[in-house]
């Protein structure tokens, strides 16, 4: 009998959590998922314009606003590390895909390598964040990119 009053009380408890963490989630209607990959789609002020090539290998790669180093502050400030998730016990290293556009903005973000719906979410919402990006060079001419960035979740 005590038993089952304990495991009742626990299973309480975490759906009360559950119940109070979704309710002040964020609204995620932007997100579909596909064959385990998550797609974002963000709405960019202006279009990657007629020239819709991504460029891989280019002269100059675009540079987050202070470098690599800055880039990595930003996200240790940036990342929120979801409770359900910490709950969980969940961790991993999320790969996310994004352009950066001929005018340095984030666009077409999506999660190449997903872990757990909330990390995920996570993820994208402050790659989508991100302030306006130095844009890369091919040939003289600002391109658009594409490049991957990998974001850890790491209990402590």
């Amino acid at each position: 009998m005590k038993k089952k009053f304990i495991s009742l009380f626990s299973i309480a408890v975490v759906s009360i959590a559950s119940i109070i963490f979704f309710s002040f989630m964020p609204d995620y209607n932007d997100i579909e998922v596909s064959e385990n990959t998550m797609y974002v789609y963000q709405e960019v002020d202006e279009e990657i314009e007629e020239d819709t090539t991504k460029y891989l290998i280019i002269d100059q790669m675009p540079v987050f606003p202070g470098g690599d180093e800055a880039l990595c502050k930003y996200l240790a400030q940036s990342v929120e590390y979801p409770l359900l998730a910490q709950i969980a016990g969940v961790q991993g290293r999320v790969f996310v895909s994004f352009i950066v556009t001929h005018k340095g903005y984030v666009a077409c973000v999506k999660v190449v390598n997903p872990v757990h719906p909330l990390l995920d979410a996570e993820a994208v919402r402050v790659v989508q964040s991100m302030p306006k990006w130095l844009p890369g060079m091919h040939r003289g001419k600002a391109v658009n990119v594409s490049y991957t960035l990998p974001i850890n979740f790491v209990l402590q």
